[in-house]
Protein backbone atom coordinates (compact mmCIF):
# COMPACT_ATOMS: atom_id res chain seq x y z
CA UNK A 1 0.00 0.00 0.00
CA UNK A 2 2.50 2.30 1.09
CA UNK A 3 4.95 1.88 -2.29
CA UNK A 4 1.63 2.33 -4.57
CA UNK A 5 0.79 5.83 -2.58
CA UNK A 6 4.61 6.78 -3.72
CA UNK A 7 3.87 5.71 -7.11
CA UNK A 8 0.49 7.35 -6.93
CA UNK A 9 2.44 10.89 -5.64
CA UNK A 10 5.54 10.31 -8.49
CA UNK A 11 2.81 10.31 -10.92
CA UNK A 12 0.76 13.51 -9.65
CA UNK A 13 4.11 15.17 -9.57
CA UNK A 14 5.29 14.59 -12.74
CA UNK A 15 1.95 15.23 -14.29
CA UNK A 16 2.32 18.82 -13.12
CA UNK A 17 5.55 19.41 -14.09
CA UNK A 18 4.49 17.99 -17.90
CA UNK A 19 1.67 20.54 -17.91
CA UNK A 20 3.90 23.33 -16.18
CA UNK A 21 6.67 22.68 -18.75
CA UNK A 22 4.15 22.32 -21.72
CA UNK A 23 2.55 25.57 -20.78
CA UNK A 24 5.41 27.33 -20.91
CA UNK A 25 6.71 26.52 -24.37
CA UNK A 26 3.28 27.26 -25.35
CA UNK A 27 3.34 30.88 -24.04
CA UNK A 28 7.01 31.00 -25.83
CA UNK A 29 6.24 30.06 -28.65
CA UNK A 30 3.16 32.40 -28.96
CA UNK A 31 5.25 35.35 -27.56
CA UNK A 32 8.95 34.98 -29.38
CA UNK A 33 9.66 37.83 -31.80
CA UNK A 34 10.38 35.35 -34.66
CA UNK A 35 8.85 33.75 -36.98
CA UNK A 36 8.66 30.62 -39.06
CA UNK A 37 11.75 31.46 -40.46
CA UNK A 38 13.35 33.40 -37.73
CA UNK A 39 13.38 36.82 -38.76
CA UNK A 40 9.78 38.93 -38.11
CA UNK A 41 10.19 42.61 -38.69
CA UNK A 42 8.97 44.64 -35.45
CA UNK A 43 8.77 48.05 -36.90
CA UNK A 44 6.50 49.65 -33.44
CA UNK A 45 5.88 48.85 -29.89
CA UNK A 46 2.71 47.13 -29.96
CA UNK A 47 2.47 46.13 -33.66
CA UNK A 48 4.66 43.88 -36.03
CA UNK A 49 4.69 41.84 -39.09
CA UNK A 50 5.74 38.77 -40.64
CA UNK A 51 8.67 39.05 -42.97
CA UNK A 52 7.30 36.30 -45.08
CA UNK A 53 3.82 38.76 -45.25
CA UNK A 54 1.50 38.58 -48.52
CA UNK A 55 1.60 42.02 -49.96
CA UNK A 56 -2.20 42.74 -49.08
CA UNK A 57 -0.76 42.32 -45.15
CA UNK A 58 2.43 44.36 -45.59
CA UNK A 59 -0.20 47.02 -47.18
CA UNK A 60 -2.53 47.22 -44.63
CA UNK A 61 -0.09 47.20 -42.06
CA UNK A 62 1.81 50.36 -43.57
CA UNK A 63 -1.63 52.13 -43.36
CA UNK A 64 -1.16 50.98 -39.28
CA UNK A 65 1.98 52.08 -38.93
CA UNK A 66 1.14 55.67 -40.37
CA UNK A 67 -1.71 55.94 -38.33
CA UNK A 68 0.13 55.14 -35.35
CA UNK A 69 3.04 57.33 -35.92
CA UNK A 70 0.65 60.21 -36.44
CA UNK A 71 0.95 63.36 -33.73
CA UNK A 72 -2.66 62.99 -33.30
CA UNK A 73 -3.22 59.50 -33.00
CA UNK A 74 -6.80 58.45 -34.43
CA UNK A 75 -7.81 55.58 -32.10
CA UNK A 76 -10.92 54.81 -33.25
CA UNK A 77 -8.99 54.01 -37.22
CA UNK A 78 -6.12 52.71 -35.36
CA UNK A 79 -9.03 50.09 -33.31
CA UNK A 80 -9.91 49.45 -37.44
CA UNK A 81 -6.54 48.76 -39.18
CA UNK A 82 -5.59 46.41 -35.71
CA UNK A 83 -8.51 44.93 -36.56
CA UNK A 84 -8.02 44.11 -40.65
CA UNK A 85 -4.45 43.46 -40.29
CA UNK A 86 -5.51 40.52 -37.74
CA UNK A 87 -7.67 39.02 -39.81
CA UNK A 88 -5.29 39.10 -42.88
CA UNK A 89 -2.99 37.21 -40.67
CA UNK A 90 -5.05 34.76 -38.95
CA UNK A 91 -7.47 33.99 -42.23
CA UNK A 92 -4.24 33.55 -44.56
CA UNK A 93 -2.40 29.95 -44.35
CA UNK A 94 -0.33 30.10 -47.44
CA UNK A 95 2.61 31.49 -45.26
CA UNK A 96 2.74 29.75 -42.42
CA UNK A 97 4.89 26.59 -42.80
CA UNK A 98 4.75 24.79 -39.21
CA UNK A 99 1.93 23.48 -36.52
CA UNK A 100 2.76 25.99 -33.98
CA UNK A 101 2.26 29.07 -36.15
CA UNK A 102 -1.08 31.04 -35.51
CA UNK A 103 -1.50 34.24 -37.33
CA UNK A 104 -2.62 37.46 -35.84
CA UNK A 105 -1.86 37.02 -32.24
CA UNK A 106 0.62 40.05 -32.24
CA UNK A 107 -2.93 42.16 -32.40
CA UNK A 108 -3.67 40.27 -29.33
CA UNK A 109 -3.88 41.38 -25.68
CA UNK A 110 -0.93 39.89 -24.47
CA UNK A 111 -2.64 38.21 -20.96
CA UNK A 112 -5.04 36.14 -23.71
CA UNK A 113 -2.93 35.41 -26.26
CA UNK A 114 -2.23 31.53 -24.79
CA UNK A 115 -6.63 30.82 -24.65
CA UNK A 116 -6.67 32.52 -28.28
CA UNK A 117 -3.87 30.46 -29.64
CA UNK A 118 -5.09 27.33 -28.02
CA UNK A 119 -8.82 28.32 -29.49
CA UNK A 120 -7.48 28.42 -32.81
CA UNK A 121 -5.46 25.32 -32.63
CA UNK A 122 -8.89 23.41 -32.16
CA UNK A 123 -10.67 25.36 -34.50
CA UNK A 124 -9.76 26.58 -38.21
CA UNK A 125 -6.28 25.85 -37.32
CA UNK A 126 -6.97 22.58 -37.44
CA UNK A 127 -7.80 22.19 -40.76
CA UNK A 128 -4.80 24.04 -41.79
CA UNK A 129 -2.57 21.06 -39.89
CA UNK A 130 -4.77 18.63 -42.14
CA UNK A 131 -3.70 20.51 -45.73
CA UNK A 132 0.09 21.39 -44.16
CA UNK A 133 0.77 17.44 -43.96
CA UNK A 134 -1.24 16.23 -47.00
CA UNK A 135 0.02 18.47 -49.59
CA UNK A 136 0.72 21.51 -48.39
CA UNK A 137 -0.79 25.31 -48.15
CA UNK A 138 0.19 27.39 -51.46
CA UNK A 139 -3.64 27.28 -52.72
CA UNK A 140 -5.44 27.23 -49.76
CA UNK A 141 -6.75 30.31 -47.17
CA UNK A 142 -5.39 33.60 -48.23
CA UNK A 143 -6.70 36.76 -47.90
CA UNK A 144 -7.09 39.31 -50.68
CA UNK A 145 -9.44 42.04 -48.99
CA UNK A 146 -10.27 43.06 -45.36
CA UNK A 147 -13.52 45.68 -45.59
CA UNK A 148 -14.49 46.98 -42.18
CA UNK A 149 -18.41 47.04 -42.47
CA UNK A 150 -19.19 49.45 -39.05
CA UNK A 151 -17.35 50.24 -35.84
CA UNK A 152 -18.17 51.72 -32.50
CA UNK A 153 -17.88 52.50 -29.30
CA UNK A 154 -19.39 50.08 -26.92
CA UNK A 155 -19.70 48.83 -23.06
CA UNK A 156 -17.84 45.51 -22.61
CA UNK A 157 -18.01 43.14 -19.65
CA UNK A 158 -14.95 41.77 -18.87
CA UNK A 159 -15.27 39.35 -15.62
CA UNK A 160 -13.49 39.83 -12.37
CA UNK A 161 -13.68 38.50 -8.97
CA UNK A 162 -13.39 42.31 -7.23
CA UNK A 163 -15.94 43.59 -10.06
CA UNK A 164 -19.20 45.61 -9.27
CA UNK A 165 -21.47 44.21 -11.44
CA UNK A 166 -23.17 40.74 -11.97
CA UNK A 167 -23.78 38.78 -15.33
CA UNK A 168 -25.31 35.31 -16.68
CA UNK A 169 -22.60 33.57 -17.97
CA UNK A 170 -24.88 30.90 -20.24
CA UNK A 171 -21.67 28.33 -21.36
CA UNK A 172 -20.85 28.42 -17.69
CA UNK A 173 -24.47 28.37 -16.02
CA UNK A 174 -23.53 30.83 -13.20
CA UNK A 175 -23.24 34.53 -12.46
CA UNK A 176 -20.14 36.12 -12.86
CA UNK A 177 -18.81 38.97 -11.32
CA UNK A 178 -17.06 41.64 -13.46
CA UNK A 179 -17.29 45.37 -14.65
CA UNK A 180 -18.28 46.78 -18.27
CA UNK A 181 -15.32 48.58 -19.71
CA UNK A 182 -15.45 51.44 -22.74
CA UNK A 183 -14.08 49.18 -25.64
CA UNK A 184 -14.74 49.49 -29.80
CA UNK A 185 -16.09 46.66 -31.76
CA UNK A 186 -15.75 46.52 -35.63
CA UNK A 187 -17.55 44.64 -37.78
CA UNK A 188 -15.31 43.04 -40.49
CA UNK A 189 -16.12 41.02 -43.72
CA UNK A 190 -13.52 39.52 -46.02
CA UNK A 191 -12.71 37.95 -49.20
CA UNK A 192 -9.91 34.82 -50.15
CA UNK A 193 -8.16 34.79 -53.32
CA UNK A 194 -9.83 32.29 -55.58
CA UNK A 195 -8.23 28.77 -56.14
CA UNK A 196 -9.43 26.21 -58.46
CA UNK A 197 -8.11 23.76 -56.01
CA UNK A 198 -9.90 24.75 -52.77
CA UNK A 199 -13.33 25.60 -51.63
CA UNK A 200 -12.46 28.68 -49.24
CA UNK A 201 -16.80 29.30 -49.41
CA UNK A 202 -17.01 26.69 -46.03
CA UNK A 203 -14.93 29.29 -43.56
CA UNK A 204 -15.41 32.36 -41.91
CA UNK A 205 -16.04 35.60 -44.19
CA UNK A 206 -16.63 38.44 -41.47
CA UNK A 207 -16.18 38.90 -37.23
CA UNK A 208 -17.45 41.11 -34.98
CA UNK A 209 -13.47 42.46 -33.36
CA UNK A 210 -13.62 43.48 -29.71
CA UNK A 211 -10.53 45.99 -28.74
CA UNK A 212 -9.93 47.66 -25.90
CA UNK A 213 -6.85 50.20 -24.83
CA UNK A 214 -4.02 48.02 -23.01
CA UNK A 215 -2.04 49.79 -20.11
CA UNK A 216 0.28 52.24 -22.94
CA UNK A 217 -3.08 53.36 -24.48
CA UNK A 218 -2.95 50.87 -27.25
CA UNK A 219 -5.62 49.53 -29.06
CA UNK A 220 -5.49 45.43 -28.71
CA UNK A 221 -8.09 42.61 -29.32
CA UNK A 222 -9.54 41.58 -26.67
CA UNK A 223 -12.43 38.74 -28.35
CA UNK A 224 -13.02 37.88 -31.88
CA UNK A 225 -16.61 35.93 -32.35
CA UNK A 226 -18.67 35.19 -35.60
CA UNK A 227 -21.98 35.63 -34.36
CA UNK A 228 -22.20 39.01 -36.10
CA UNK A 229 -24.86 40.97 -33.65
CA UNK A 230 -25.17 44.78 -33.97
Amino acid sequence: MKTKKIFIMYGAILSLIVCLVGGFFIFKTINQKTDVDGSQLTKDEFYSIRNNATQYQKDLYAELLEEVENESKDLDKISELVAQNFVADFYTWTNKFRKNDVGGLQFVREDIRTSVYQSAQQSVYGDMYYYLNNGGLKNTLEIEEVTVDNAEKIDFFIYDKEGSKDIYDEDLKKWMDGDYHEAYKVKVSWKYKNTDSFDSNVYDDEANVILMLNEKGAPMIVEVNQTYED
